[in-house]
């Protein structure tokens, strides 16, 4: 532990969707590394419970509401940290789970997603980087998802909201490396957050939250840049390169195996889309 605690004791950490999830695990780990942490949600009730559930770190931890897709909200939070304190690392963690058919979903629906999972990133980027590119120093860390490494079949919004956030931060590599500032995409494939709803559904080799902040800290120390999590997200990311093949009958698999546990055959998926359209 000795080791990783070097490289985020004493910095200052703004985590989004900190109340649960991914981004409450990588709270707790970065306060057992020595870090101060800015922990934000959405809902005020959750994020003040997370925070009190961590008051044995005493000032090392604030916990308050902030909703990701109101910019200057957002702008006014990171104005106020760095009033005291320079924002080290910024964790936008804060998203929304999608699952649907694209073509009978409608537009308020798929514009709450993107707003969340796209805007809430992008806001936090554009808050913090006149700070970090004055100061020549920072980390930015965006959570994706495997989604962002392939096309989970009828998540289609879902997938296009992570694929944007993975492919503005590996941008963003290029255009803020001569201001020393750095960038990592995480893409974490079954993590055991709020995000199956029932937790029934929750797969059985999902990792823990505590377990997915431990790999998203030492993938950071590791300078990773594209950080998949879970070995199934590794694997897919792998074979991306090395065996395509292997994600195209993963993914038609995995396309009538949705079908299927939810009572239906392809042809009556077909029959109940054309009902719908």
């Amino acid at each position: 532990m000795e080791d990783r605690n070097k490289l985020f004791k004493n910095k200052v950490c703004v985590v989004t969707g900190a109340g649960s999830g991914i981004g409450l695990g990588i709270t707790r780990q970065l306060l057992l590394r020595g870090a101060t942490v800015y922990m934000v949600g959405r809902t005020e009730k959750k994020i003040l419970a997370a925070g009190e559930s961590l008051s044995e770190y005493g000032n090392r931890v604030r916990a308050e509401q902030l909703d990701v897709t109101d910019y200057e909200a957002f702008q006014s939070l990171i104005a106020r940290v760095e009033e005291t304190h320079p924002v080290d690392y910024i964790f936008s963690n804060a998203g929304v789970g999608w699952g649907g058919f694209f073509a009978t979903e409608n537009m308020d629906n798929i514009r709450k997603v993107i707003d969340a999972n796209l805007y809430g990133v992008i806001h936090g980027v554009k808050a913090v980087l006149p700070y970090m590119l004055k100061r020549e120093s920072g980390h930015i860390v965006n959570i994706a998802s495997v989604a962002a490494i392939v096309p989970l079949p009828l998540q289609s919004v879902y997938v296009a909201s992570k694929c944007a956030v993975r492919g503005l931060t590996e941008c963003l590599r290029y255009e803020l490396a001569p201001f020393n500032v750095k960038v990592t995409v995480v893409c974490p494939a079954e993590v055991a957050t709020e995000i199956f709803g029932d937790p029934k559904n929750i797969p059985p080799d999902a990792i823990s939250i505590d377990q997915a902040g431990i790999e998203i800290l030492d993938g950071i120390e590791q300078e990773r840049i594209v950080l998949p999590i879970v070995d199934t997200a590794r694997r897919i990311y792998r074979d991306t390169k090395e065996n395509p093949e292997a994600n195209e009958q993963f993914l038609h698999q995995m396309f009538n195996h949705t079908l299927t546990s939810g009572g239906m055959t392809v042809k009556q998926f077909h029959d109940k889309v054309m009902e719908e359209i």
